[in-house]
C-alpha cells in the first residue's frame, strides 16, 4: 500500500464522515513506523493518508541529497489542497517529531476550516495536531534549538544518518520490535 493512498474502513464508508487523518512523520523514519497507528485508525473508520516525505524517503535517488524541508512541505501540501478543494474533507493534521516544522510549513490560512468556512467553501484543515514534534520560531533551526547531538552521523554527500537509532528512537519498545524497524 502506497503512504499517499487514503485508506477508509469500508464498513464505515457510508458514515457520512468527511474527516481525513493526514500523517506527517519524522525524518528518522519509515512509514512502517506508524502502521500500527494508520491500521489503528483506518480500522475504526477514519480515512487516513501518509504523504511520502521526499527527503525522508528513497535515499538511493542520485538526488535524494537536495530535498528539502520545503520538498516535505510541498507534498504534504499538495495531498491536503487536493482533499479540501476537489473532495471538501475536513482534515486532521497529525504531525510527529520533523513532521511538526513540515506540517507547520505546509498549511496555509487558504486551507484553514474556518478561512474557508468564511469564504463559503466546504472543507479546510480544523487542526494541527503536534505530538512529541517540532515547533519552533520563525526562523530558528532545530540545530540552533537543540544544538549539535553525539548521535548524528553527517556522510560527506550530506546524508544524515542517526547512530544508534533502534536504542535512540524506540527505546520503550521491546528489543526485537525496536530493532526490526529499518531506518535508512
Amino acid at each position: 500500500m502506497s503512504q499517499n493512498e487514503i485508506v477508509q474502513n469500508p464498513s464505515d464508508s457510508n458514515n457520512g464522515s468527511n474527516l481525513l487523518i493526514v500523517v506527517v512523520q519524522g525524518s528518522f523514519q519509515t512509514p512502517l513506523v506508524y502502521e500500527k497507528l494508520f491500521f489503528g485508525l483506518s480500522s475504526r473508520g477514519y480515512a487516513v493518508s501518509h504523504p511520502e516525505l521526499p527527503s525522508c524517503t528513497n535515499p538511493d535517488d542520485i538526488l535524494f541529497p537536495t530535498r528539502t524541508l520545503t520538498d516535505d512541505a510541498t507534498a504534504v501540501q499538495e495531498v491536503v489542497r487536493l482533499q479540501v478543494e476537489q473532495h471538501g474533507k475536513i482534515v486532521l493534521l497529525t504531525m510527529h517529531s520533523y513532521g511538526g516544522l513540515v506540517g507547520s510549513e505546509a498549511i496555509p490560512e487558504d486551507l484553514s476550516y474556518s478561512y474557508r468556512k468564511a469564504q463559503g467553501l466546504p472543507g479546510g484543515v480544523i487542526h494541527l495536531f503536534y505530538y512529541a514534534a517540532f515547533l519552533l520560531q520563525e526562523g530558528q533551526s532545530v540545530l540552533s534549538a537543540f544544538g549539535e547531538s553525539p548521535n548524528n552521523d553527517v556522510r560527506p554527500d550530506g546524508r544524515l544518518y542517526l547512530r544508534n537509532g533502534a536504542e535512540k528512537l524506540y527505546n520503550d519498545l521491546p528489543a526485537p520490535e525496536a530493532f526490526y524497524t529499518p531506518l535508512f
